[in-house]
C-alpha cells in the first residue's frame, strides 16, 4: 500500500534493480546498498560458502528486505526468466576474464541498462564488435571502472556455458 497524503497517495518511485555478477565478500553490492536506500540488488555467486556468508550480512546489515542471494552459475541464471532482461544495472568486480563478464552481464539487463566492471588502473581495450555482439556499448572509461550500455539485442544463446566462453572468449 502506498504512503498516504491527506486524501491523495503517493506513489513509491520504483527502486533501481542491480545485479552484482560474483558478490562473494558484498564488494561493491554492499556499499552500493548502504550509500543508496532506493536501490534494490540480487546478489550472485556460485559458492555456497559465500551465499550463505552474504545472507547472513544482509541480516547483520538489515539489508535482507532490499537484497536476495541468488547461489548458482551467472551463466545459467542468465536464462531463467526471473533474470532475463529484468535490471536496470550489472556491477562487477573481479567476477571473471572481461569477455567472460561481458557475456554473462548483458542477458540481465534492460534495454538502456548499464554494465558496470571493476578496472585495473591501466585500464584496457574494449572491443566495439564483440561487444555489440551481445548488444552493448561502451559508454565511458572513468578510472578504475568501464562502463558498458545495453543498446542492442542479445541472442538467445548467451551467455554460453562457462567451457564454450573459455575455448571462444568473446575477444
Amino acid at each position: 500500500m502506498a504512503p498516504q497524503r491527506g486524501a491523495e497517495a503517493v506513489d513509491e518511485p520504483p527502486r533501481l534493480k542491480f545485479v552484482d555478477l560474483g558478490a562473494g565478500g558484498g564488494v561493491p553490492s554492499l556499499p552500493i546498498l548502504m550509500a543508496r536506500p532506493d536501490y534494490q540488488a540480487v546478489m550472485i555467486d556460485a559458492s555456497q560458502r559465500r551465499c550463505s556468508f552474504l545472507v547472513w550480512t544482509l541480516g547483520q546489515l538489515g539489508l535482507g528486505d532490499r537484497a536476495d542471494v541468488w547461489c548458482g552459475r551467472a551463466e545459467e541464471l542468465a536464462h531463467e526468466d526471473r533474470a532475463r532482461f529484468q535490471f536496470d544495472a550489472v556491477v562487477s568486480r573481479g567476477f571473471g576474464p572481461p569477455a567472460a563478464t561481458v557475456e554473462c552481464g548483458a542477458p540481465f539487463l534492460t534495454e538502456g541498462g548499464y554494465l558496470v566492471i571493476s578496472e585495473p588502473p591501466q585500464g584496457r581495450d574494449w572491443p566495439a564488435e564483440p561487444l555489440a555482439s551481445v548488444g552493448l556499448n561502451e559508454v565511458g572509461p572513468w578510472p578504475g571502472v568501464v562502463t558498458l550500455k545495453r543498446s542492442g539485442r542479445v541472442e538467445p544463446g548467451y551467455p554460453r556455458r562457462a567451457k564454450v566462453q573459455q575455448r571462444a572468449p568473446l575477444f
